[in-house]
């Protein structure tokens, strides 16, 4: 029979997109990889490394919902994460969490914490309270921390934060234009980024910025809703710029065609841009 460990990993985040615990994707699955092997376990990886995915709340950590959803399979025995602060930072989800595995009879393990509910322990039932509620505790505080410093940015005129399409940060952490953009050859798909060197012969500059402001003006005109306005945008020679997450070569941007949910995050952005 299989004896199949659900295994979770996940990274908090702050605005910025900084690993704040240091929690890496690679140091977590490890640990866990290594735990299943010595216990003899078929591992199954479920993660929420895409964005901000906070602790608190199950309903916003796809991938943890997922897990949950592998309770109920007879070959699965037992949920495994690097540490309690991993799985929850909601108390009370916390402990419903474990009772709901136990139910179908799955264990919980924290690796770092030394939490193990395979054996019926009442002295682990505790430490899991206690260190439920610590959890808690350390993300209210942060969280709270947070807002007091996103406050102070803001009342200096700073920006915290991913800047929204067409704008970049400057060395005082406002906002601006963003200055870049791509070459775009009229009658043809082909469009040159901005980091290309080489101007193509008759294309046409299409800057990012510009391509927000007209974004807004084909809105105003009442053309239609979003999609009308991405495919005239397309129509037109536009394109956006899409931020990749930052990896061992820094943050990378990528172009493409707009989209309805572009054209409706740009509309809806429209008091940060207002300042």
């Amino acid at each position: 029979m299989r004896r199949v460990a659900l295994c979770y990993l996940r990274r908090s985040l702050h605005r910025e997109g900084i690993d704040l615990e240091g929690h890496s994707k690679e140091r977590q699955k490890q640990a866990l990889y290594n735990w299943c092997q010595s216990n003899g376990y078929e591992v199954e990886w479920y993660e929420d490394f895409d964005g901000h995915k906070s602790g608190y709340n199950e309903v916003g950590r796809p991938g943890w919902m997922k897990l949950k959803e592998q309770l109920y399979r007879s070959e699965v025995l037992v949920v495994v994460t690097e540490s309690v602060a991993r799985s929850h930072r909601n108390a009370k989800e916390c402990l419903v969490f474990v009772d709901e595995a136990g139910a179908h009879g799955v264990a919980y393990v924290s690796i770092k914490d030394g939490i193990d509910t395979r054996q019926d322990n009442p002295a682990a039932r505790f430490q899991l309270q206690v260190l439920a509620a610590m959890a808690e505790m350390w993300s209210s505080e942060t969280s709270s921390h947070m807002k007091g410093s996103l406050k102070v940015a803001r009342q200096k005129g700073q920006y915290v934060g991913t800047p929204p399409f067409g704008t970049i940060r400057d060395q005082n952490k406002k906002l601006i234009p963003d200055p870049g953009g791509a070459w775009f050859l009229p009658g043809d798909e082909d469009l040159r980024p901005e980091w290309t060197e080489d101007r193509m012969e008759g294309a046409e500059w299409r800057g990012y910025y510009d391509a927000l402001v007209r974004c807004y003006e084909l809105y105003a005109s009442e053309i239609g809703g979003y999609d009308a306005v991405a495919h005239q945008l397309n129509s037109e020679g536009w394109r956006y710029k899409v931020r990749h997450k930052k990896g061992q070569e820094g943050i990378r941007h990528s172009l493409r065609a707009w989209k309805q949910e572009d054209v409706r995050r740009c509309i809806c952005n429209w008091p940060l841009y207002a300042g």
